[in-house]
């Protein structure tokens, strides 16, 4: 009734290998096999793949690392190159005397009226030459040694120039001895009662042959009883955007 089925041997066999290891794993027998297999075999493969991994993780971290820093070292380098780009053409449309040399330098600080540039006697800078930043004049050198120099600006106190001061149509409305007195601020003296100095006119000074300006007048004074009118100036520089200057090393 019952259409007999013959299991092709290699099944039997199978189903018998399935039995023992089961039998084997309910008596105990298979589990010192397996711990001593994880343990020699299957763990130490694990840890490896992991370090592997750890190790490629961190050397894409580091590469990832050394891109970003090339990366910002190169913007450094390209703002640096722009702005004195912008300096060179800034100084080259100034009305500055064409016989001029000048000498590239860095600001490094600014403190009490006085600026830090990173170059110095080794570089050929010597006392007394001027600093400018296009037609305006920042200070003379007052210091250079070995790879830095000092350039006192004209708002340290007691530094003096003679100066012209000049109204908005360019006329010459006076003159007088300008004296630093600090903090930024500068003040004329000796300026003629007869002469039309005004609020907003720009004080000039003649250095090496070339007309710089200095600043700008914000208030005049006058007393009674006194010989002299005087008036405060305030530079025309904000020193907090300036890096690249120019120093004049003298004319051909």
């Amino acid at each position: 009734m019952f259409k007999k089925t013959n299991f092709p041997p290699v099944f039997l066999y199978l189903f018998f290998i399935f039995i023992i290891v089961f039998l084997l794993g309910s008596l105990g027998v298979v589990k010192p096999l397996r711990s001593f297999t994880e343990k020699s075999m299957i763990l130490p493969l694990k840890q490896k793949l992991y370090d592997l991994k750890l190790i490629s993780n961190k050397n894409q971290r580091e590469n990832q690392c050394q891109q970003c820093k090339s990366e910002a070292e190169l913007k450094v380098k390209i703002a640096s190159l722009e702005e004195e780009n912008r300096e060179q053409k800034r100084l080259l449309s100034s009305p500055l005397p064409k016989n001029w040399q000048f000498l590239e330098v860095k600001i490094i600080d600014y403190k009490n009226e006085s600026l830090t540039i990173d170059k110095g006697a080794e570089d050929g800078v010597k006392e007394g030459m001027i600093a400018v930043d296009g037609n305006t004049f920042l200070g003379t050198v007052r210091k250079a040694v070995g790879k830095m120099s000092t350039i006192r600006m004209p708002t340290y106190p007691d530094e003096k120039y003679v100066v012209k001061i000049i109204d908005k149509d360019g006329e010459i409305t006076g003159k007088g001895l300008l004296v630093g007195t600090g903090v930024g601020k500068m003040k004329i003296e000796q300026i003629l009662p007869s002469e039309n100095v005004q609020k907003g006119n720009l004080v000039s000074v003649n250095l090496e042959g070339g007309e710089l300006l200095v600043g700008e007048i914000d208030e005049v004074v006058i007393q009674k009883d006194e010989l002299f009118k005087t008036s405060s100036v305030t530079g025309l520089n904000n020193l907090q955007d300036l890096n690249t200057i120019f120093l004049v090393r003298g004319r051909l």
